[in-house]
């Protein structure tokens, strides 16, 4: 049985991942306006990891994020 912490991270989780999407796909199609989509989806891409190690650590986990744990990450 899954308790009432491991539930409410799982949805901060799932709701990151659909935020994550949500941030990433708008910025892709703007950019793939001005650069290359190639371009465009390494940027975003990018951004995704950014976005997502900042949510992740932030609000999902309740971590301190550093350096360390976002190059493991």
């Amino acid at each position: 049985m899954i308790n009432k912490e491991t539930k409410q991270r799982l949805t901060k989780f799932v709701v990151g991942g659909v935020l994550n999407n949500a941030i990433v796909y708008p910025v892709y199609l703007f950019l793939n306006c001005f650069i290359s989509y190639q371009a465009a989806f390494i940027v975003c891409y990018c951004v995704g990891i950014l976005w997502s190690y900042w949510f992740n650590t932030r609000y999902v986990f309740r971590t301190q994020g550093n350096w360390r744990s976002f190059a493991v990450f």
